[in-house]
């Protein structure tokens, strides 16, 4: 079962490709069942790197025997949905935080023209 536990985007400095970080769990298979993963996606398809947390914690970043996931084949469709599935959430609250804040401004405004 495929489960998101915080999501991210990287700006990649000044002129890098930015970038969506993932970390995630899913048994996809039985040589994922119980890894926690980080799932870095850029924008380009077919643009996805999955690592194994525990086994980057300890300096495995081997391809093949190693720390080697398919990242795309695996988790490409699945990662962007997660990752446009938050950015549309938090779009959302920062609109209502936007609305709550231009109301207050209002409200305040009109409170100062009663007063006089």
């Amino acid at each position: 079962m495929f489960r998101t536990e915080k999501i991210a985007y990287h700006r990649n400095g000044v002129s890098g490709a930015g970038f969506s970080i993932v970390l995630f769990k899913d048994d996809v298979d039985e040589d994922s069942k119980g890894h926690r993963f980080v799932g870095i996606v850029f924008d380009e398809p077919g643009c996805v790197a999955v690592l194994d947390v525990d086994m980057l914690a300890d300096g495995d970043i081997e391809f093949a025997r190693g720390n080697s996931w398919r990242g795309s084949d695996y988790w490409g469709d699945k990662l962007r949905a997660a990752i446009a599935r938050k950015w549309r959430k938090d779009r959302k609250k920062r609109q209502a935080e936007y609305d709550a804040g231009k109301k207050a401004i209002e409200e305040a405004s009109t409170k100062g023209e009663d007063d006089e």
